[in-house]
């Protein structure tokens, strides 16, 4: 309980600053030094300036975890979209009783607010309600100041539990630079002791690894196979990226066949930065 209130007198305390101000505090807070946003010259440090150089409140439908499928399906087709269970505009309209084994709930306005539930019988029911309830009161722009986020409206969306033959459901995320994918970063257990690799769209390995709050992800120990749906997976992305300068598209790839997760303008709120350094500015180059 005392974390949570330091957390959210800080946030308070930063919302009287300016945007610029808060991006400083906040990459200094990460990485022990000041951004360059005058004259950016690295990825992550042109992502910074993204929230507040570019219009990107009017971004909210495409990140809006309900209303981003509307977009999915005229883009690309709903037969990419995962099973929709259910949306809810409060905790209470939800019926455990009536949903599957197996499910995901998600909100809308934010990242990294889900609950996967793999067994309903030993998912602490009143646990998840509170836990959803505090994510739904939670403004998620005020934290991490991307503007795509601000308008979105907070909900709970319900949807199937992707499981593959394998047991190990591997998530495909393309960065795309003007509807170009340039490199996929490849998520491996990512809920327990999460590795990344990164190939390019031939599958080649890259020597590359990203770093979040000074934690660098290992690249995993064995390399990932190539997914038959590769060349579909490339495709799409290109699709959904076409409009913009740059965005991830994640896929999941379940038995093959392919899954849309979500999009992502500001990765991480652009404090992953690449190992080693000279990715970074190659990557800066893509980016206008």
């Amino acid at each position: 309980m005392i974390r949570i209130i330091i957390k959210r007198l800080y946030y308070f305390i930063l919302s009287f600053f300016s945007i610029r101000m808060i991006i400083r505090i906040e990459f200094f807070r990460h990485f022990r030094r000041l951004p360059n946003l005058s004259n950016p010259l690295k990825l992550y440090e042109k992502i910074q300036c993204f929230k507040f150089n570019d219009d990107m409140e009017h971004y909210s439908q495409y990140v809006d975890k309900y209303e981003v499928r509307k977009f999915v399906k005229e883009t690309i087709s709903e037969k990419y979209l995962n099973n929709l269970l259910g949306l809810y505009d409060k905790v209470e309209d939800i019926n455990f009783d009536t949903l599957p084994n197996r499910f995901v709930l998600k909100c809308t306005h934010g990242s990294g607010y889900n609950i996967i539930c793999s067994d309903k019988e030993k998912l602490d029911i009143d646990g998840a309600k509170k836990q959803l309830k505090y994510w739904l009161n939670e403004d998620f722009y005020k934290i991490s100041r991307e503007p795509q986020y601000k308008l979105v409206k907070p909900r709970i969306v319900c949807e199937e539990y992707l499981d593959d033959k394998n047991n190990s459901l591997v998530d495909y995320k393309f960065f795309c630079f003007k509807g170009k994918p340039a490199f996929i970063q490849v998520d491996i257990d990512k809920y327990t002791k999460q590795k990344k690799n990164f190939y390019n769209t031939n599958w080649q390995l890259l020597n590359m690894k990203s770093c979040f709050k000074n934690h660098l992800y290992e690249n995993a120990a064995v390399e990932v196979p190539r997914p038959e749906n590769l060349d579909e997976m490339v495709l799409l992305a290109q699709k959904l990226s076409n409009k913009f300068k740059f965005v991830r598209v994640d896929f999941y790839s379940v038995n093959n066949q392919t899954v849309f997760g979500e999009l992502t303008f500001t990765p991480a709120s652009g404090f992953e930065p690449f190992f080693p350094d000279s990715v970074n500015y190659e990557l800066g180059k893509l980016l206008d």
